[in-house]
């Protein structure tokens, strides 16, 4: 029951963390005119082609920060989130049957028509990486997002824009540009 509870709640968190914003704050490192995101004591950094709008958050237990960035054709988001030792070790004990659970239920409870979900481990970790479609006023857009899982934190990474255009100039790097630190 308890690693089913804990596992309900990341669930949740993931979903909701980026809703909860409670103000901003300048925990972004701008290098040649491209955005590190978040701060350099995190585990895990992301690197934005502009400077995003950055709120602190607090979800479903979890605490971190988010960070989206809206451009003309597309959009970015990246949400870290502190985890408990008791969430970083049942993280750890994840199976890909649940990681595929969790991007499953982040598309239902998105909207996400047609999803596709890709789970694995690479040198940030446990991750999952979510497609889905959604129709935006009248025409279909493509949307991916990635759950990276490491020690003591889960970084949420977000990409869209319209299916006809997709991948815009610049979303493809985002998602490579993820890095762990040790």
């Amino acid at each position: 029951m308890f690693v089913r509870s804990i596992c309900r709640n990341l669930i949740l968190a993931v979903i909701f963390i980026g809703a909860a914003g409670s103000g901003t704050s300048g925990q972004a490192i701008k290098v040649d005119e491209k955005v590190l995101f978040p701060k350099s004591t995190s585990e895990f950094s992301v690197t934005f082609p502009k400077a995003p709008t950055i709120q602190d958050v607090v979800a479903k237990g979890l605490v971190g920060q988010s960070a989206e960035l809206i451009l003309d054709d597309c959009f970015m988001r990246a949400e870290v989130a502190n985890l408990t030792k008791e969430q970083a070790a049942e993280a750890a004990s994840m199976t890909n049957q649940q990681l595929s659970a969790i991007a499953l239920s982040f598309a239902e409870a998105n909207g996400l028509s047609n999803p596709s979900v890709n789970v694995g481990a690479d040198k940030n970790g446990k991750f999952a990486k979510l497609r889905g479609f959604k129709e935006i006023g009248g025409a279909m857009a493509t949307y991916e997002v990635k759950f990276i899982y490491g020690k003591r934190q889960l970084i949420t990474l977000q990409r869209g824009g319209l299916s006809k255009g997709f991948p815009q100039s610049g979303i493809w790097d985002f998602f490579d540009s993820v890095a762990r630190k040790e």
